[in-house]
């Protein structure tokens, strides 16, 4: 059974009446979220509809003063809405800008204002255009985005650990055969076959090989996503173990003076404290050069 939109013998408005247009415009603007706006350039006085009065939380109908209404922009969105105003003036074109303000009753929103300069004899006259409330499309925007860089900083985790397992699982067999050669040399000078000097070299051999030792065991120990705590340690040792490392099998001579206090203690991550005097001292030992 057909359903009758109006009632048997209702007259048929007419679709051209100035009431019926209004009647749809204010309909199609309520469903859109958007108004209408107009500027007389040389007044610099504005027209609103009711749409764009919500949108700033202005009672209707309400006197305008542009300075006040410019106030309510963000200030970066204010500079970029006025720098593509002044630009459409001068060449008599349109414009279109997203722009966050914040309305007199508080709230945050994002819009989208798009403008047409109408021009007179060459001379721009007035700007005409609409103003959307586009709040929850910005919304669903920073969403995605923030979902997107989540995925991102996951992928990389996840790559970071699979090198990372890679990478000590590939050092620590020639740091083990490292071990067993010092080891060997270790016999030989015990029977009196290695000099002096080459018991100090096994001796700085020895010390790297533990040292790399150390700090492959605490890459495979960091946590994948947690950050490594900061921890307690001797300062004093640290970099004194450091330097040790930096100047082994430098080909300069040189002496390192020491003015730290003695059990200076710090806390953070020694590893990395002890990477970055190994890396200072090795650069000024190739400055030597």
């Amino acid at each position: 059974m057909a359903t009758l939109s109006r009632q048997e013998g209702a007259e048929e408005p007419d679709r051209q009446s100035p009431e019926f247009l209004k009647k749809m415009y204010d309909r199609v603007s309520v469903l859109g979220k958007i108004g209408v706006w107009e500027c007389d350039l040389a007044t610099e006085e504005l027209t609103w509809t009711d749409a764009v009065y919500d949108l700033f939380g202005l009672p209707r109908q309400s006197r305008l003063d542009r300075a006040v209404t410019l106030d309510c922009y963000e200030p970066n969105c204010r500079r970029e809405l006025v720098r593509l105003r002044d630009q459409a003036i001068d060449t008599c074109s349109s414009f279109t800008v997203d722009v966050a303000l914040r309305s007199k009753l508080g709230k945050l929103r994002w819009i989208r204002i798009t403008g047409e300069v109408e021009q007179e004899g060459g001379r721009a006259v007035r700007i005409f255009g609409t103003k959307q409330d586009i709040t929850q499309e910005k919304i669903a925007q920073q969403t995605i985005l923030a979902l997107q860089t989540e995925l991102i900083h996951a992928s990389r985790l996840s790559a970071i650990e699979a090198v990372r397992s890679t990478l000590a699982h590939e050092l620590n067999q020639p740091l083990a055969g490292l071990a067993l050669y010092v080891s060997a040399m270790r016999n030989m000078a015990d029977k009196g076959h290695v000099d002096p000097a080459g018991s100090a070299i096994l001796d700085g051999i020895e010390s790297c090989a533990l040292k790399a030792g150390q700090i492959m065991r605490d890459i495979q120990n960091m946590p994948a996503i947690e950050q490594a705590r900061p921890a307690l340690f001797n300062l004093d040792i640290a970099i004194r173990e450091a330097s040790a490392i930096a100047l082994k099998g430098s080909y300069h001579t040189i002496n390192l003076v020491y003015s730290g206090s003695h059990g200076l203690q710090a806390i953070g991550d020694s590893v990395q404290i002890q990477q970055v005097v190994i890396n200072l001292i090795r650069n000024a030992c190739e400055a030597l050069s």
